[in-house]
């Protein structure tokens, strides 16, 4: 009976330890280094191209540089970030516009997310690693003129849904 009890808390103890080693936090794991593709970027009228950079290194075990690079030569804009791990066990992030603005990210599934508004857009962006490429997607909607339906009552709430009016997506590949 002795033994059954140990061997119980010990098949405890391994699933506790694999449960937690699934969960955990792998970036930076695989994230580093130059990142390379096309942005696509469409809206109802027009559809463009451009090339996009992102470049991630580390500062700290908590800190990484995170700069992207749109376009070439003389239409270049670089954005300089710093990305801080706040709680690796909840996946949150900031990401340091350092200008005064911090994006709030979550990390989970080895993706990045982020939801935040500049008036008067919501914006959606998220950075995904799968087999060995990053996935950047933004989706933009302007939150002026919301369609309002549903009711208030026991079955039903008013939502407010709100248009898609741009989409960026890119395929970034390691150089």
């Amino acid at each position: 009976m002795k033994n059954f009890g140990l061997k119980l808390l010990l098949i405890f103890v391994l699933l506790m330890s694999g449960t937690a080693f699934v969960f955990a936090d792998d970036f930076p794991v695989g994230w580093l280094g130059r990142w390379e593709g096309k942005l696509l970027i469409k809206t109802a009228s027009q559809s463009n191209e451009i090339d996009m950079t992102l470049e991630i290194q580390t500062i700290s075990d908590t800190t990484w540089q995170w700069s992207i690079i749109y376009g070439t030569d003389n239409s270049k804009i670089e954005k300089q970030y710093e990305l801080v791990r706040v709680s690796a066990e909840k996946g949150i992030y900031i990401l340091d516009e350092k200008n005064t603005i911090v994006l709030d990210m979550l990390f989970r599934n080895n993706t990045f997310f982020s939801v935040f508004s500049v008036t008067p857009n919501l914006i959606f962006a998220e950075y995904r690693m799968e087999n060995g490429k990053i996935y950047f997607q933004v989706i933009s909607s302007d939150i002026t003129n919301p369609n309002i339906t549903g009711s208030e009552g026991d079955n039903s709430a008013i939502v407010n849904s709100y248009l898609i009016h741009n989409t960026q997506t890119a395929v970034l590949e390691k150089k």
